[in-house]
């Protein structure tokens, strides 16, 4: 194989985009790096979204278990739990050990897409 993954980018379909990219940079940190109309792009360390308004989407809390979009990789996962609750963020499960290495955290967006978090344990 020639090419190589270099960094991977998650692309969300949201109904309000204003409230989305609020609730990604206050909650998780995410900042902005480049906006037009109906969409913006977020950036934390190597992790990239695209959010799209879509105000007309199936909403992704509807999908059940595949509204689970990324897993990241974080640093000390304990002091990111603390600051979500406090943030009044969704989360649904963890942190907890878990048997392949990792101490993992679930956690929803306030338009219902999933993710996980994780740190080595």
């Amino acid at each position: 194989m020639t090419s190589m993954i270099e960094q991977t980018e998650h692309v969300l379909a949201v109904p309000d985009l204003a409230r989305s990219v609020r609730w990604w940079r206050e909650a998780m940190g995410f900042q902005t790096v480049f906006e037009t109309p109906g969409w913006v792009f977020m950036a934390l360390g190597g992790a990239r979204l695209r959010l799209g308004e879509c105000p007309d989407a199936l909403p992704a809390h509807a999908l059940g278990d595949h509204s689970y979009f990324a897993f990241f990789h974080v640093t000390d996962i304990d002091a990111l739990a603390e600051h979500l609750r406090v943030k009044g963020a969704t989360i649904r499960s963890g942190p907890a050990d878990q048997p392949w290495g990792l101490r993992e955290m679930a956690v929803e967006s306030p338009d219902g897409h999933r993710f996980m978090l994780g740190q080595p344990v």
